[in-house]
């Protein structure tokens, strides 16, 4: 019963995820902010390199990857495990509960739309669709504990992702209301013989109080021969 119970919220949580974003893709009123931030967001992104596939170019890869920080995929591009697990196999997400730490881990559920792009990520309690443009992934909105948060991604003229920009939607009898809640810029600081960066500086700054924060991420990516 549980198990029914669960399958239905997931249900009705992931339609309300996936009409809430197409409301803010679709709208043409000129006083949401959403849909300008959307329609210029999509003018400038650059179609996707020939040199990649629509899962390596989720995780900002190119060139023949075969791993990369425990994301496996195969010699055409294709995801094949998650830290060992193929999500795309799994008929529904589940949490088990790592006795040594004693921290949960979820087993979420990955599946792709029409044109083999990753379309959603079903977690035990979060829901996120995701919308693509010219092969790039452009917007997300994800929902979960009753909140709905809307980032949109920005490229430069490399195609290469620079800007994150999430917002939080609330829904009201009128149009939803967006706030913005934080923004992230990266810097690219190194790059491998494929092209891909191997280091990269990421600000953050929050919207809301005067705060902001610098680190540096580093990522390991392994090739086919």
């Amino acid at each position: 019963m549980k198990k029914v119970l669960f399958t239905m919220m997931l249900g009705l949580l992931f339609m309300a995820t996936a009409m809430t974003l197409a409301s803010c893709a679709n709208s043409n009123n000129g006083e949401n902010t959403g849909s300008k931030a959307e329609s210029e967001n999509v003018e400038q992104v650059p179609p996707a390199s020939d040199l990649t596939s629509p899962d390596l170019t989720y995780f900002e890869l190119k060139g023949p990857v075969k791993n990369c920080d425990g994301v496996e995929f195969d010699r055409n591009g294709t995801i094949v495990t998650i830290d060992g697990v193929n999500p795309f196999a799994l008929e529904q997400p589940y949490r088990d509960i790592d006795t040594t730490t004693g921290t949960f881990v979820d087993q979420c559920r990955w599946t792709r739309d029409d044109k083999g792009q990753i379309d959603s990520i079903i977690c035990y309690e979060y829901v996120q669709k995701t919308r693509w443009h010219e092969g790039r992934v452009i917007e997300i909105l994800a929902g979960f504990e009753g909140q709905l948060l809307w980032t949109i991604y920005g490229y430069d003229e490399a195609g290469r992702l620079v800007k994150l920009t999430q917002n939080g939607i609330v829904e009201t009898e009128g149009p939803e209301e967006i706030n913005l809640l934080c923004t992230m810029e990266y810097t690219c600081l190194e790059f491998d013989g494929y092209g891909n960066w191997t280091r990269r500086r990421a600000k953050y700054m929050d919207a809301s109080i005067d705060f902001s924060d610098e680190t540096e991420e580093t990522r390991t990516i392994e090739y086919y021969e």
